[in-house]
């Protein structure tokens, strides 16, 4: 992506500008916020998009259509990781999420069950094989595993 970014400048002959709302007044940051796309999120960042006026997105369209392609288990996980990389870029760049944004994540983990506790309580994570076995293939990046995280 940050290559079609060089490239399109680049044939245009112009600086791309990435704060341009679209016909919604939504930036293509708040796309990639609202798409759980962290690598979007930190080339826009890294072409400048600008954050002293960004509003985050809303649960109208927070996560809006993304839909699990294999297992539930992958794409849950998978969601979560995304939206902690997307905070962690933000607070990079010195965002701080105010309270309406922190909601926004916790209903759309919730929505997810992602706090859902378990109803068999003498089971635990760390007893169970088959969480132990996806959570180690579940890289959070090159050198850390869920598995190795928790």
């Amino acid at each position: 992506m940050k290559e079609l970014f060089e490239i399109f400048g680049r044939y245009i002959q112009q600086t791309v500008q990435v704060d341009t709302p679209d016909e919604l007044g939504r930036t293509p940051l708040q796309w990639a916020v609202a798409n759980l796309m962290p690598n979007a999120v930190g080339i826009l960042l890294d072409h400048g998009a600008d954050l002293s006026n960004f509003v985050f997105p809303t649960e109208s369209y927070f996560a809006m259509g993304l839909e699990p392609r294999h297992n539930m288990f992958d794409f849950k996980v998978g969601l979560a990781s995304r939206a902690v990389t997307v905070v962690e870029r933000f607070k990079k760049r010195g965002y701080e999420l105010n309270p309406s944004d922190v909601l926004t994540i916790m209903q759309f983990l919730a929505k997810y069950e992602l706090f859902k506790k378990s109803t068999d309580v003498e089971k635990f994570w760390y007893d169970d094989e088959k969480f132990a076995r996806e959570a180690k293939e579940v890289k959070l990046n090159s050198s850390l595993s869920l598995y190795d995280l928790i």
